[in-house]
């Protein structure tokens, strides 16, 4: 799992785990001196605390900075906003890290999973008929699952007298 970090957000380690990343989104809040709790906030940088002007909003960086401004109080650090971002639980077993996915046969029988790095060699265990042809020679009779419905059923139940 590939995650673009901001200049303002860090990785917490102690609570990241294999099946989630946790990241801390580090901002200072600027209040107003009229309304209390209402106001900004700013990315700032989780060692130093000062405002990152290169992450602002193209028209916050155009404005003066929240401090020089009339009735504006000085910034106050926010605890961390945490962001989670799960990791799938269905990585393949090849080792990509990669997604895996159910291969299926040309009859829509499973022959396993794989992801985008592995499905050729995965492919390549079994007759390569068996992705291509769904009539491929079986030395065993091959039936429907229980409880599936065939085609020509389905068919005649369109018809019309339903």
């Amino acid at each position: 799992m590939t995650i673009e970090l901001k200049a303002n957000e860090r990785i917490n380690e102690a609570e990241t785990t294999p099946f989630c990343v946790v990241v801390e989104v580090h901002e200072l809040f600027y209040s107003y001196a009229s309304d209390p709790g209402a106001g900004f906030s700013f990315p700032c940088d989780p060692e130093t605390g000062e405002v990152l002007e290169d992450e602002l909003h193209e028209i916050a960086r155009e404005s003066s900075l929240p401090d020089a401004r009339a009735g504006v109080k000085t910034g106050e650090y926010l605890p961390p906003l945490r962001k989670v971002y799960f990791r799938s639980v269905h990585l393949c077993r090849c080792g990509s890290g990669k997604d895996r996915f159910q291969v299926y046969d040309a009859r829509g029988i499973s022959t396993g999973f794989a992801c985008v790095d592995c499905v050729e060699a995965h492919k390549r265990k079994f007759r390569p008929d068996i992705f291509e042809d769904s009539n491929y020679w079986s030395d065993e009779p091959i039936e429907p699952e229980p409880g599936v419905v065939a085609d020509d059923v389905l068919e005649a139940l369109d018809g019309p007298n339903w």
